[in-house]
This record gives C-alpha cells, structure tokens and sequence, in this order.
C-alpha cells in the first residue's frame, strides 16, 4: 500500500491544542472518540457480543513517550458494565506513516467506586491524527484481552480510506490504474452487515463517467482488529437504484481498523447493454493516505 507519512503534520496540529509548560506532563494532548462499536468474545465459551455507544478518551503527552486512556461504557457478554475506567503511563510510539501505536499488558485500569477491577491482559491501540478536507478525521483501532478470556474488538463502525484501484482487463490484460476513488464502509453491528459506498469511481479508462456506486447488505467477520467479507456475486446501486448493468461478482476483502483496506473483485460494465469487457479489479486504500 501507498501511504503518507502524518507524523509532522499529526505533531504540529496537536501542538496547537498542547500546553506550551516544559514539564513532561504537561505539554500534552486529548482526543475524544465517541459512539465506538465493542465486539466483545468470551473466548472459553464463543460467545460474541456487540456493543455501540463505547467512548474513549486518548491523551498523548509528548515529553515522556506516555499516553492516558479513558474507557467509557464498556459491557460485557455476561451483562457486566463498567464504569469509567483510566489506563494511565502507557507508552507510545509513532510508526513511520504517522500511527501512534500504544502496547502494554497485566495493567489494571483506575475504577470509581467498583468491586473487582479487571486486568487488561493485553492492550493493543493505534491512532492515527488524520484531517480529510481540513477537518478532523482520526483513525483509532483498538484490541484488548480482559482478565485473559474477553477479547474486545472497538472502533468506530463509519470509516472512510482513500487508495489505489488497478483493473485488468481479463481479455486483453489491458490495465488501468485510479486514484480519485473515495472508499466509504459502514459496519452495522446489529445485523453483521457491511455497505460500501465507492464516491466517483472508475473501474475501465473509457467508461463514459465516473460513478458513486453502492454494495449493500455484505455479511463479515471480525478476528482481532481486522473485519473480512466474501460474496459470490452482487448487484451494485447508483442513485439508489439497483443496476445490474455493473454486476460484480467474487467480492472478498479485508478492513484493518487500525490501516485499511484490500478488496478485489471482478466486474463486466455493460452499460446501455453494450459489455465493455470483462475486468478484475484490486483496491489498496488507507487510513494514512498519501494526498
């Protein structure tokens, strides 16, 4: 995958909401991510749970390498909710594209006025400061194991990547190779079902337009931080329409919540009935995208 590298950009747009104090824990700071899905297993029995409405609270303290997460309605399969829970002195740090990537294990988190506090087994968090059109757009993926048996998967279910889509043409081996696609995927929990909106896109150099192009109603899974869907066949929507002149078939693909996406399909645009041939298309998009 292209990507671009976010770490001065992700550092001087922080700073301007950062204290300009010398001490270490002072000059910092917070991004709030709201309305985060948790899909939670109970990994002795199978048992998978998903929850909406999760708030989490990043801090980033750039003195000391150290960060602060605070956990807000955390439940769990078994009817278990938590109060707020804050990890504190966890260490960060940046990857070459501009993640924030935060590791730890055997912590327990501060709890308010509560019984038994779990232990995060294991804390797995990426962030990544992005701005889509000069407003703020972050990419945050988080993976933790409580009390070694609940895995927690969480999100947000709305995620938007840009990238690179390549077709080959499967009778000719012609390709064709675009950027100006913008991919957008809406994970709905309840019903285990994916819709993918592709905004202008072009799947053959001759198509006569670039289309805004829907694929409703996928089923995927979700293992560790990454969601993966395959589907024999498709009929995409234009306008809300059905429009079986686009059919795609062999859909498969992944979405890492904490990179982005990889998805190939095949598709044979016919439109006004005329087959402009038989093509197979690869996309490559990320959340740390090159402009």
């Amino acid at each position: 995958m292209r990507k671009f590298l976010y770490s001065l950009c992700a550092c001087l747009c922080m700073a301007l909401v950062s204290s300009c104090s010398t001490d270490d824990d002072s000059n910092y700071a917070s991004k709030t991510f709201a309305g985060c899905f948790a899909y939670v297993n109970d990994m002795p029995s199978g048992a998978t749970a998903t929850y909406k409405g999760v708030t989490y609270e990043l801090s980033i303290f750039y003195g000391n390498n150290r960060a602060q997460l605070k956990i807000s309605g955390l439940q769990l399969p078994d009817g278990t909710r938590f109060p707020t829970m804050t990890l504190k002195d966890l260490r960060w740090k940046m990857d070459k594209y501009g993640w924030y990537d935060i590791e730890a294990s055997g912590i327990k988190p501060s709890l308010s006025n509560y019984g038994k506090v779990p232990e995060f087994t294991t804390l797995k968090v990426r962030y990544c400061d992005r701005y889509v059109g000069g407003a703020s757009s972050p990419g945050l993926a988080l993976y933790y194991i409580l009390d070694s048996q609940y895995s927690v998967t969480s999100a947000s279910a709305g995620q938007i990547v840009f990238g690179d889509l390549t077709s080959v043409n499967l009778e000719t081996g012609d390709e064709f190779k675009d950027r100006d696609c913008t991919y957008s995927l809406n994970f709905n929990m309840d019903t285990r079902r994916l819709e993918i909106s592709m905004k202008q896109a072009k799947f053959v150099g001759n198509m006569p337009m670039r289309l805004d192009i829907v694929l409703k109603n996928i089923p995927f899974t979700i293992s560790g931080t990454t969601a993966r869907w395959n589907v024999d066949a498709i009929t995409p929507e234009i306008g809300g329409t059905p429009y079986p002149a686009f059919p795609i078939t062999d859909l498969a693909g992944e979405y890492d919540f904490g990179d982005g996406l990889q998805m190939k399909f095949n598709c044979e645009p016919a439109p006004g009935g005329h087959s402009l041939g038989y093509f197979q298309v690869k996309v490559e998009a990320d959340i740390a995208y090159e402009l």
